[in-house]
């Protein structure tokens, strides 16, 4: 019985820290995603200023 007790006590630690990892990466993802999109945004402005025909 005490192994079965350890061994879903280790399963339990590595459940956790394998959530801890996915929030961070997910956390992390949502990060590079915003700063990529207003990237896009800032290129699309400045894309836009100089094509539009009053800047010619």
């Amino acid at each position: 019985m005490k192994k079965h007790k350890k061994k879903k006590a280790l399963q339990d630690i590595r459940q956790k820290r394998l959530f801890c990892a996915f929030s961070d990466i997910n956390y992390s993802f949502a990060e590079w995603y915003q700063a990529t999109q207003l990237e896009i945004d800032r290129m699309e402005q400045e894309l836009s200023g100089c094509l539009l025909p009053n800047h010619l």
